[in-house]
């Protein structure tokens, strides 16, 4: 349902009013009598609300503010109908009036209904912004154009804020997910036709292509461009159009810049803080930036005024740095015009991307820039498939430590459980005599590493003596790579240091190693279960202090000391059912007696000689059984062979 105007709802207001008892309506006099006075009732009513009309309400609002706000287009229009002003401000902190507030909104039809109203269009807010400020920065160009054209704005196009912006600057003074491009393009547009100065400065220097810039907004920094904008000017800072490029990591904006050919002295340029484009190319990840800034006027060699060159500064702070300088050095390869048949083509390597500036030599250059990038930049150019060396820090390499000795120690606590405690003792007896065993011969390791270092010194993996010793440990469990060892090249006595390395190592030592670990399981089956309940019996002592320890401090909760009272009770008395069915119940029971403690208890209570006895004794009484079932069976066969032969007699007589 449409909302009712105020002239509406008076009228209906005035026609639902109650009739009293005896006034009789039908007849003309009474009715004209009352058709007259309900008319100057309404209109008493109306001069009442118009009078009332720019009230303000709890919140320091009058209705133009409120139907503004809630985006009420009719109500708006029904409101200046009646008479409320657009000037009136509100009793806010921001003052505004209705004008402004539906300006600031954006909110396009409520602004051009009140323009129809001839309001104040020079009013400005606390800080100096105008209608047309206020319209830029909410990106409004149908408001904007509506604006410029009224002759009362003329001025507010040159007028500045207290910060000191124009009316440029405050199309950019959104965020970069808020601004819209294609409105502050028109918006640009508008104030450039009408005259506005597109190289004013604001405070802090900026000017409007400086803040297009930094926005990431590479068309209205080529339309600033094409307008006459200086991208030469400096902010209070120091910075430049490069540097907000830079900054922002936008490429586009930065190519834009480099096009116009003025920009070139500032590509080494420093701010206040000692900082060119390049080092906030790196800081933004911008590997497209870095590659223009090197391409148009920079150079890898180039240092600041720490002394770091761009190359150590691309190697340490940009993962993907190795990509930049292989298309870097793949640009400086350039071919010759003529066929690849003619005997005037030639190829042409360009050095002078890497060659020193100053006339210093390449090999001081190499050594003292491309050291730290050294590993991964020799590996990603030598082959796409080996990984890139990435040097741990030492907070890594003690936690990766610590977390290997924390699952070991788990181990060994498990290793005192009844179901794990075999075979942990197993795996520690057998790891000490491993260690042991590698110390007797580490001699002969040693000299096979050391050996296969220089005969195989061209692979990565013997390329040092520490590497060399890690992959002669590997080569004993037969992890040899015979092909990629040995070639047509390789020397004879290369194979005959292996094929002593596959007889002594890989055969004799690794045989003796799993005899030793074999025997070792042999006698630990004797002393093993000693050796477990003694371990057993050092953990059940420990609990037995900690409970004590728990129950003498009032600090642990009263459950965590019950529940630990509960577990290290033990009955004095237990009853076992040896013979009865297998059940899963002993997984319910508080204690559960291993099997093999039971047959102890059992071997203890009854000796061998008495079990001996009890056997014969039962072994005879079988026997005895045995004879007699055999005796009753024989009488019963020959009983009846007896019936059958005299059958047989009496059947031949007759």
């Amino acid at each position: 349902m449409a909302p009712l105007n105020s002239r509406d709802r008076s009228s209906q207001s005035l026609q639902t009013l109650p009739r009293t008892p005896g006034h009789d309506l039908s007849t003309p006099t009474r009715r004209h009598k009352t058709s007259t006075s309900s008319r100057d009732l309404r209109q008493r009513f109306l001069d009442l609300v118009i009078r009332q009309v720019d009230a303000l309400d709890g919140h320091g609002n009058t209705a133009l503010h409120t139907a503004v706000s809630k985006g009420w287009r009719a109500g708006v229009a029904e409101l200046l109908k009646y008479g409320a002003s657009p000037n009136t401000h509100s009793n806010t902190p921001a003052q505004d009036t209705p004008l402004q507030s539906a300006v600031r909104r954006c909110n396009i039809e409520a602004a051009l209904i009140m323009l129809d109203y001839h309001p104040d269009l020079t009013v400005v807010d606390s800080e100096g912004w105008s209608l047309l400020h206020l319209a830029a920065r909410a990106q409004c160009p149908d408001i904007i154009c509506r604006l410029a054209k009224e002759m009362a704005c003329q001025d507010l196009l040159h007028s500045r804020t207290s910060q000191g912006y124009s009316v440029f600057h405050a199309a950019l003074t959104n965020t970069p997910k808020q601004v819209k491009e294609d409105a502050v393009l028109e918006i640009m547009q508008t104030f450039f036709e009408a005259g506005v100065d597109v190289n004013l400065q604001n405070n802090l220097g900026e000017t409007p292509i400086y803040l297009a810039a930094y926005l990431k907004l590479s068309r209205c920094v080529e339309l600033l461009l094409t307008f006459g904008a200086d991208p030469l000017l400096l902010t209070a800072t120091g910075q430049s159009t490069v540097h907000a490029a830079c900054k922002s990591g936008c490429a586009a904006s930065l190519k834009h810049l480099l096009d116009t050919g003025k920009v070139s002295e500032l590509l080494l340029k420093q701010d206040n803080k000692n900082r060119e484009p390049f080092h906030y190319a790196v800081k933004s990840s911008s590997i497209a930036c870095c590659e223009l800034l090197l391409k148009n006027g920079d150079h890898l060699t180039q240092v600041d005024a720490s002394g770091v060159s761009r190359v150590k500064l691309l190697m340490e702070f940009l993962p993907n740095a190795s990509h930049l300088l292989t298309r870097l050095f793949d640009a400086s390869i350039s071919l010759s015009s003529e066929s690849r048949d003619h005997q005037d083509f030639h190829i042409t390597f360009d050095y002078s991307g890497i060659f020193p500036l100053g006339g210093k030599e390449i090999q001081s250059f190499l050594i003292g820039c491309l050291k730290p990038a050294q590993m991964s930049f020799n590996a990603t150019a030598g082959s796409e498939d080996r990984p890139t060396f990435i040097p741990l820090s030492l907070t890594k390499q003690v936690a990766a430590v610590s977390v290997f000795f924390g699952w070991v120690e788990f181990m060994m606590l498990g290793g005192k459980l009844p179901i794990f405690g075999l075979y942990v003792l197993m795996f520690t007896r057998i790891a000490k005599s491993t260690i042991k065993f590698i110390i007797a011969f580490a001699c002969l390791l040693v000299g096979f590493a050391s050996s296969f270092s220089i005969l195989f010194g061209h692979l990565e993996e013997f390329a040092t003596f520490g590497t060399s010793l890690v992959k002669t440990l590997m080569m004993m469990i037969g992890e040899v790579d015979y092909s990629k060892l040995v070639d047509p090249r390789t020397a004879y006595i290369s194979y005959l240091i292996l094929v002593v390395f596959l007889f002594l190592v890989c055969i004799l030592m690794t045989n003796l190693l799993v005899g030793l670990a074999v025997d070792d399981i042999s006698s630990l089956e004797s002393m093993g279960k000693i050796e477990w309940l003694s371990r057993q019996t050092t953990y059940i002592i420990t609990f037995e202090k900690t409970v004590r320890m728990v129950q003498h401090f009032k600090l642990f909760p009263r459950f965590v000391v019950k529940a630990l009272d509960w577990l290290s009770h033990i009955r004095t008395e237990k009853c076992v059912y040896v013979n009865r069915k297998a059940s899963r119940a002993w997984l319910r029971k508080k204690h559960y007696i291993p099997s093999d403690t039971l047959q102890q208890a059992i071997k203890i209570v009854y000796p061998e000689d008495t079990q001996e006895k009890d056997v014969i004794k039962e072994l005879h009484q079988k026997l005895t059984n045995i004879e007699k079932m055999l005796s009753t069976n024989l009488s019963e066969l020959t009983a009846h062979s007896g019936k059958k032969s005299t059958k047989m007699e009496t059947t031949e007589v007759h």
